[in-house]
């Protein structure tokens, strides 16, 4: 302002007191000006990943990646055993869902494992752990060997016997008036005491007998009569809509006997229909002799592959979907799209990779998911770098696994959530349909 004006206002009182107010009035939007400071956001976590000391020191390189819903990359980092990693971001998470990538080169720089994990909270801990140690294969000792004698087994009827350990199950054909089984090898691990169960049935039998003989003797000699055998207490018939081949396992358990991975040390009998190929039913048989199963089933259709798994009391029924529309739509690793027409609990799928120029490259993308696949748009420019072949073209013909009985949320827990366990009684089946 120039010295004429403040000069008049000093002559006027009320131009003086506009002046003051003004004055005033500009202090005052002056400093409501502070007020538009935006506080800087902070970063929230998002996932933490430990890596145990068991995981292999051999691992050439491994990548933990995280996307959100939209498929944009949110994060990702190098890790190796030993190593406690912690993703944190200031933006905002959509849904509040990530997928997780682990990304490993185990062997050489062209053999890489990925697996993704789709619709993980964010907020999440993991442990991430070595293979889990196999129980060592321990060949059963032989301790002496005893004969065991069938009388008056009807002439359509066959024997199995199975020792406990499942490592000798056979079957003999009968004569008009016995079956001698001569001399079967008595042994022992140490998982199981011994002892052998016999069956009789046919390949159509709704009603095989069996018989156990418990902590059988060296050199000793068990002769009964087909009359004297027991009934199964329990007949599961299990149906399915296409021919083809099938094959179960039934392993009766003592309730101070474990389910050891590689070492069945259940008694065990199977069946299958190689002599019946175009049959669409099995009838399995169960005893209450046992306390607990480990029921399992494989059938291999020309439409589809289905697994049934079951651990605990005996199965109350197997359910093979009856023409099922389980399929594909898009079939592309990053955005895989499929259509179902029956219930189902989680969903993984595997794709092919083929590198038109690299044939020596072998690589395997497995996803794990509910039922809402994952979106992956963008991968981190390092990694990319580092290994070319990880190209989205480069994958197809997706191999979906349609399974029921685990959630995704078991699924995840069991193999990354420190202290949990697998279920002691549980039953979880997989529908994988043909390309």
């Amino acid at each position: 302002m120039s010295t004429r004006f403040f000069s008049l206002i000093c002559k006027h009182k009320a131009l003086r007191r506009v002046a003051v107010w003004s004055i005033c009035l500009s202090v005052l939007t002056s400093c409501g000006k502070d007020d538009d400071i935006v506080d800087p956001v902070e970063p929230k976590k998002i996932f933490s990943l430990s890596v145990d000391a068991s995981y292999p020191a051999t691992t050439r390189d491994n990548w933990v990646l995280l996307h959100d819903q939209n498929g944009s990359l949110i994060d990702f980092k190098k890790y190796k055993a030993g190593d406690v990693l912690t993703f944190e971001t200031e933006k905002e998470i959509k849904d509040n869902k990530m997928t997780v990538t682990i990304f490993a080169n185990r062997e050489n720089a062209i053999n890489y494992r990925i697996k993704s994990f789709a619709n993980i909270p964010t907020g999440e801990v993991w442990t991430l752990k070595g293979p889990t140690p196999e129980y060592p294969f321990v060949f059963p000792t032989g301790i002496g060997q005893f004969d065991i004698i069938v009388n008056d087994i009807p002439a359509d009827k066959k024997v199995r016997v199975a020792e406990n350990s499942c490592t000798a199950s056979f079957m003999l054909g009968s004569s008009a008036d016995k079956t001698v089984i001569k001399s079967p090898l008595l042994s022992t691990t140490p998982y199981y005491t011994p002892y052998y169960m016999t069956t009789v049935e046919s390949e159509r039998d709704e009603h095989p007998k069996y018989k156990v003989i418990a902590n059988p003797k060296d050199k000793d000699t068990y002769e009964f009569s087909y009359a004297e055998m027991s009934e199964f207490e329990r007949i599961l018939p299990v149906s399915f809509s296409d021919a083809g081949s099938f094959y179960a396992r039934i392993c009766g358990f003592g309730e101070d006997q474990s389910y050891i991975p590689g070492n069945v040390s259940g008694c065990c009998h199977s069946y299958d229909n190689s002599a019946l190929p175009k049959e669409t039913s099995m009838h399995l048989a169960f005893t209450s002799a046992f306390p607990k199963y480990q029921t399992s089933v494989y059938m291999n259709t020309g439409n589809y592959l289905f697994i049934y798994d079951q651990q605990g009391p005996m199965p109350e029924s197997i359910r093979v979907p009856q023409n099922a529309k389980y399929g594909s739509v898009n079939k592309s690793v990053h955005h895989y799209t499929y259509t179902y027409d029956q219930p189902f609990d989680r969903l993984d799928y595997a794709a092919v990779y083929h590198d038109p120029n690299r044939a020596d490259v072998n690589i395997s993308w497995t996803i794990y998911t509910g039922k809402e696949c994952p979106v992956i748009q963008e991968l981190p420019e390092g990694l990319i770098v580092e290994y070319p072949s990880i190209n989205f073209s480069y994958f197809s013909d997706v191999s979906p696994e349609f399974i029921s009985g685990e959630s995704h949320e078991d699924m995840v827990a069991l193999n990354f959530k420190a202290g949990t366990k697998e279920k002691d009684a549980f039953a979880k089946s997989s529908y994988i349909p043909k390309p």
